[in-house]
């Protein structure tokens, strides 16, 4: 009975340890999109989708889509966590990016000299160094759990990190960076750059960040888009229905997917309709209309959710 006892609390003890706390299956970040002015509201979501191996390392698979490309999977990216320290995959080999067992004081060192960023850094040149310096630690409540707080400040002007506009800036345990998953640029301010994390859920945890004053998946104002000065279409994103209010007379309507295949055509005339798009897979869209004194078509996007 020992012998049983001892096999079965040494599996327990290994499941334990290769667990991962950060970046559980079913988690989901939603990022302002960097690198955009500050009236561009397009986001990016980050979402764990299974368990791998690379280079012997039990790690995790994210799956990074686009608001401009809704349902198609611009990066792949892959992390491991060893204890309290979450590494990511570049080139072969695994570079930490958080370190939650870090104390006040500490630099961490993702990258000490050039490297060409993974397609979730969005940035498509090479960057120079990528550190960041933890100044305090504290906890914070979310959703009735106790979560550590680093707050950190940059190494040197310029150099990659998650320290922005020169405001506070923090990373969470679980949720990561307050910024971007995979920072930015510390000399870039906000309006010069987005990038916020503005909501991220996991089964224990439900967090929307008090300085994103709209919901998740916020694109534009009343997620309407304006074609042209006399034309509205909302809302944009949507589930179901898309509305068109127009004040001249539109005489088609045809909508294609990315790949300019054809899904939908209208050849009633009218000045108000509401499309049914309920039946599309979930992406983005081009909806061209025709108005009734006009021999050329008017294009604009939609996105189905």
């Amino acid at each position: 009975m020992k012998k049983i006892y001892f096999i079965s609390f040494f599996v327990l003890q290994t499941l334990v340890m290769c667990a991962q706390d950060f970046a559980p299956i079913g988690a989901k970040w939603y990022y302002s999109r960097p690198y955009v002015d500050e009236n561009n509201f397009e986001f990016v979501i980050f979402e764990p989708v299974k368990d791998t191996v690379i280079n012997n390392k039990n790690c995790r698979e994210i799956d990074i889509t686009n608001s401009t490309n809704l349902g198609s999977i611009s990066s792949k990216e892959y992390i491991y966590q060893n204890g309290g320290s979450v590494f990511y995959y570049n080139s072969g080999s695994f570079f930490l990016l958080y370190n939650f067992s870090a104390n006040e004081g500490d630099t961490i060192i993702v990258h000490n000299e050039k490297f060409k960023g993974t397609g979730g850094f969005l940035h498509n040149d090479t960057i120079q160094l990528f550190k960041y310096k933890i100044v305090e630690i504290d906890s914070i409540n979310i959703s009735g759990v106790w979560l550590k707080r680093q707050k950190i400040e940059p190494i040197e002007s310029g150099v990659w990190g998650f320290v922005f506009g020169g405001v506070d800036s923090y990373i969470y345990e679980k949720l990561g960076s307050l910024g971007y998953f995979f920072g930015r640029f510390g000399t870039f301010t906000t309006q010069e750059s987005m990038g916020l994390l503005r909501c991220y859920s996991d089964l224990s945890v439900t967090y929307e960040n008090p300085d994103w004053a709209y919901s998740c998946d916020y694109i534009t104002d009343i997620n309407m888009v304006k074609l042209g000065k006399n034309v509205k279409i909302f809302p944009n994103p949507s589930e179901k229905i898309i509305s068109i209010i127009s004040d001249e007379l539109i005489d088609r309507i045809v909508i294609t997917d990315i790949t300019g295949n054809i899904v939908k055509i209208i050849n009633n005339k009218g000045k108000c309709f509401a499309i049914n798009i309920e039946s599309f897979k979930s992406g983005v869209y081009f909806m061209k209309i025709k108005f009734n004194k006009n021999n050329y078509y008017q294009t604009t996007k939609i996105i189905k959710l």
